[in-house]
């Protein structure tokens, strides 16, 4: 009897200790535009413009949970979050958005409005935008930068702008999601592209 009691306390330890994480799955990128996916990776393939590049993630959001992806390159502008729907391929219609800056700046972006900027980043480092109740924050390699005044409620898909051609959102991974019945996501390699210009406003 004491052996079992010694058992279980140290496996309460352990649990008080390391906490149980969140597991998070791929995401299964959809609606690409002007973007090709490998993987849980998305490359842009059209021109250099906001409007022109993004996708959304199939998977859908209903609690809590996150998005989170790596900065492969330092030399491009991208963002990425979370979005009630995914709108169109437009940078202010990402409602919640962590930006990679091609001059290595981080700034968060929620549906175009500007929340600041929030230090620099380096190639390898990891964005992630997390839902916990009714509050969306944003951090770097799990730092937090930014918490959003911004009530989020109902369901949320991950949503990705690129304005760089070559410009990444790499090994993107969602914790929380669920995917919807008869979803069909996009097949590695597959590309969309658009070639017309937006011509709005950077």
């Amino acid at each position: 009897m004491k052996r079992i009691n010694f058992v279980i306390f140290l496996v309460s330890i352990g649990v008080f200790l390391f906490p149980c994480q969140a597991y998070a799955d791929d995401v299964l990128w959809t609606d690409l535009v002007g973007m090709s996916a490998s993987g849980n990776t998305i490359t842009k393939t059209a021109s250099t413009d906001w409007g022109n590049g993004g996708a959304a993630s199939a998977q859908v959001l209903a609690g809590d949970g996150y998005v989170e992806w790596e900065a492969v390159e330092t030399n491009t502008t991208r963002i990425c979050g979370l979005s009630t729907n995914n709108v169109d391929a437009h940078r202010d219609t990402v409602e919640f958005g962590a930006m990679a800056h091609e001059t290595g700046a981080v700034y968060v972006y929620e549906k175009g409005v500007y929340k600041g900027k929030f230090g620099t980043y380096q190639a390898g480092d990891k964005f992630k935008v997390e839902r916990q109740g009714t509050v969306v924050r944003y951090y770097v390699n799990n730092a937090l930068k930014y918490a959003s005044t911004k009530t989020s409620t109902g369901s949320l898909v991950v949503d990705a702008a690129v304005k760089s051609t070559g410009g990444t959102i790499a090994n993107a991974v969602i914790a929380g999601g669920t995917l919807p019945a008869n979803t069909v996501p996009v097949a590695d390699d597959q590309s969309i592209s658009i070639y017309e210009n937006t011509n709005r406003a950077i």
